[in-house]
């Protein structure tokens, strides 16, 4: 019989892939020539990293990047997680993210097997140089983009 997924034991059993995928992605947005501050834990399950211009120094000029644990306590009556990926320039502009399934009905996982096979989508999808083609310094956004959403003054 298999044991019932709860916080601790999910958390205890992803933290360090949760890690070294972290890790992976601040190696690969370095060797791209990005500032990297972090990874650090942020909260109990939540991965965070900063990631600035080469040699920029004002975090509010950076990218946020946070891997998630979620779980559905506030959307289900039965016990279920997931994980994602969310890119965000500091001030809150969402530049990108990556949450399988998500606004369906597999978006939950409810046991360990359907678990694992979600954290493969999100370690096998998840690359630093994709994440690095979002960051504002390395694209020209349209015309349009800009005019109904522009940058905070800096």
């Amino acid at each position: 019989m298999s044991k019932s997924l709860n916080w601790e034991i999910v958390r205890k059993r992803y933290a360090k892939r949760m890690e070294k995928l972290a890790n992976k992605i601040a190696t690969e947005l370095r060797e791209l020539g990005n500032d990297i501050i972090g990874p650090y834990i942020m909260y109990y399950e939540d991965w965070n990293m900063v990631a600035l211009p080469s040699g920029e120094k004002v975090l509010e000029n950076g990218v946020d990047i946070t891997i998630k644990l979620f779980d559905s306590s506030d959307y289900d009556e039965k016990v279920g997680f997931s994980f994602g990926i969310d890119v965000v320039e500091c001030g809150g502009r969402i530049l990108g993210g990556f949450h399988p399934y998500n606004y369906t009905e597999k978006c939950w996982c409810y046991t360990f097997p359907s678990l694992q096979e979600r954290w493969k989508l999100i370690e096998k999808g998840t690359h630093g140089k994709d994440i690095d083609a979002l960051f504002p310094w390395r694209i020209k956004p349209c015309e349009a983009i800009m005019k109904l959403f522009p940058p905070p003054n800096r």
